[in-house]
């Protein structure tokens, strides 16, 4: 028995991990209970992903003798494997009754803990872990990635440098640190930091993505695509890369081909396919949840005021419902409290957003701006976990009045976007934690076929820059905040993109940053009154991504599967009687997709969205494609 242990551990030290359990089994077919033949068993089944198999053995050894710590802490890395991080963590406590200095125990102690979203505890036991060994670089990334969490940006920074100093090719805190200068706006720094990883390990998944987000941002798209795919190389199931790809694809006007990516990711996260056909199988990104239809905004640009829907509130009931199921089936990677309405209007909102946050869902709130006053703002950035984004679209006194008789003067208005900033900058200078990020959208209406003119110029880009810089800098001079490493924006990249549809986005602090987003006309509906419309074709390419990457619950439970929707058109089911599960996979969301391949009928919304604004006596065929100032994201 001990010369096969002997030959199964040597196979083991040297990564030949299938001899090695060739060695182990023949133990245990010779002694089904020998305690260190089913405790190593049991570590290469972890190491072969087989956690369920990997308890069932060293449950065994620990069975026969339960007086060895390093059964108890593999135990743990088993459980942790199968999120049964409780379990782990007792699992652990155990392993530190019977060896109290072992520094890598308590730094899985931290682990668990961290999983199960316990930070103060698992810091401690990090704490403890380099109390008995201060060069525990593990121990110093793994305290990082805590602070990391808690917005503990500084913190999390030492503890990573001090990991690396200890570990130069250490990949994963090198990794950690390139999103650390990410978040704080240092995107040169970050991709130093990515690239280090890479070399340190060239098949890290995680850094090609975060590289590729780098090289996206700095106008590199060629770059970021091959990193993207690597990246989805390595780790076939890793959404978030998938979903990278997908949406810079969607910039090279590949829309069929990033649906695919949409599509590979849904299936990754959630087990679901379509059984009619894979590519009418969903994509969902996001979950757009309609708390209200109301709003106290007549908006030029927005169809609001001509729903012919009957207006009301979603239950509180209804929502929770809808998070419940997000978190148990993974159907949406966020939750967007939007579609139609204020949301901020909704009698239950707080409690909405406390309930999502205490599901580990995040959610986008899209508010006009009206409700973020002294009272609302600290309720809202507190029970939020995800992003606020204040849509304040129209940035000067001049252009406010397409906001329609509101009854609330531009002076007050532009004080809660104002006060909004302060509360955020007052929580970074105590050293808050925080779980919420703020994009503030500025409308740009270059190119637009909408009616209305907003931002249009170079000037007016720069101008409106220079503002919400100045002032919070100000702010961060009042409070004694660290001056933040602002970008200069470029106003005639913002410009182009816009003209292309897309948005720019620039980081005004640590979660704050301004958006310039591209005007859209709303599915055609706002299109300006010098412009006719000009449908397709039924041969025409109509191809869209909505129906795939979108599904929206209404207040009154209805689905429809296009975020512009506006007068519920496109419904094909409501969840008050079944499941959005059951909704977003049924014959009738399969069909509206088909529709998008040309094997259905187009819908007459899809049709009016798809038809061409051009002025008249203009040829449609020199109208270009569909307008890409149609798009709601």
């Amino acid at each position: 028995m001990r010369e096969l242990l002997s030959i199964g551990l040597e196979n083991h030290r040297h990564g030949r991990i299938e001899q090695a359990a060739a060695a182990y089994e023949r133990v245990i077919e010779a002694d089904p209970g020998n305690p260190d033949a089913n405790h190593l068993l049991g570590i290469v089944a972890h190491q072969m992903g087989r956690d369920d198999l990997s308890v069932e053995l060293i449950t065994t050894a620990i069975g026969t003798n339960p007086g060895i710590a390093d059964y108890h802490c593999n135990l743990g890395n088993a459980l942790r494997g199968l999120t049964r991080n409780d379990e782990a963590a007792d699992a652990y406590r155990i392993a530190l009754k019977l060896t109290p200095d072992d520094p890598e125990i308590h730094s899985n102690l931290g682990n668990a803990l961290r999983d199960l979203g316990r930070h103060d505890e698992s810091m401690t036991a990090y704490g403890q872990a380099l109390a008995l060994n201060p060069e525990f670089a593990e121990a110093h990334n793994n305290l990082g990635t805590v602070q990391q969490e808690l917005g503990k940006l500084n913190d999390a920074t030492a503890s990573f440098d001090e990991a690396i100093r200890l570990n130069p090719e250490f990949p994963e805190a090198l990794n950690n640190l390139g999103d650390i200068w990410q978040a704080k706006g240092e995107p040169g720094k970050a991709e130093t930091c990515f690239r280090r990883a890479l070399a340190a390990r060239a098949d890290y998944a995680e850094a090609h993505n975060n590289l590729g987000t780098v090289l996206q941002g700095a106008a590199k798209p060629d770059e970021a695509l091959t990193h993207y795919r690597r990246a989805v190389e390595l780790k076939p199931d890793f959404h978030q890369a998938l979903y990278n790809l997908g949406y810079l694809l969607e910039d090279h006007g590949k829309s069929r081909e990033a649906v695919e990516c949409y599509q590979d990711a849904f299936a990754a996260r959630t087990g679901l396919e379509s059984e009619k056909r894979a590519d009418l199988a969903p994509g969902t990104v996001s979950l757009f949840l309609e708390l209200t239809n109301k709003c106290n905004f007549h908006c030029e640009f927005c169809p609001s005021d001509i729903q012919e829907r009957a207006a009301g509130f979603m239950d509180m009931d209804l929502a929770t419902r809808m998070y419940n199921e997000v978190a148990e089936k993974g159907l949406a990677t966020q939750v967007m409290l939007h579609l139609m309405g204020e949301p901020t209007l909704h009698p239950k909102l707080y409690e909405i957003l406390a309930y999502g946050k205490s599901k580990g869902i995040r959610t986008e709130l899209v508010t006009n701006g009206s409700a973020l006053v002294a009272k609302t703002v600290p309720k809202l950035l507190n029970n939020l976990h995800g992003t606020v984004i204040a849509s304040l679209m129209t940035p000067t006194r001049e252009s406010y009045v397409t906001r329609g008789d509101v009854g609330l003067k531009w002076d007050r208005y532009i004080d809660n976007f104002r006060l909004l900033i302060r509360e955020h900058l007052t929580r970074l200078a105590r050293g808050e934690p925080t779980q919420y990020e703020i994009t503030m959208r500025v409308m740009v209406t270059k190119d637009s076929k909408g009616r209305v003119n907003i931002l249009e110029s170079v000037d007016d880009i720069r101008d409106n820059w220079d503002e919400w810089c100045s002032l919070t800098a100000e702010i961060e001079k009042e409070l004694g905040l660290e001056p933040f490493p602002r970008p200069d924006v470029d106003p005639d990249r913002v410009l182009s993109a816009a003209g292309d549809g897309t948005h720019s986005k620039y980081l005004l602090q640590r979660g704050l940053a301004l958006s310039f987003w591209s005007a859209f006309t709303f599915a055609n509906t706002r299109v300006g009154d010098d412009y006719e419309l000009k449908t397709q074709e039924e041969e025409v390419e109509r191809f869209c991504k909505h129906p795939f990457l979108d599904v929206g619950v209404l207040w009154n439970g209805d689905v429809t599967m296009c975020c512009m929707d506006y007068d519920a058109q496109l419904t094909v089911g409501n969840v008050n009687d079944t499941t959005l599960e059951a909704v977003m996979t049924s014959d009738a969301a399969a069909d509206l997709r088909e529709s998008m391949y040309s094997l259905h009928t187009l819908p007459e919304f899809c049709r009016q969205c798809q038809a061409r604004p051009v002025l008249p006596g203009e040829d449609v065929s020199d109208a270009g494609p569909a307008s890409s100032d149609q798009r709601a994201h």
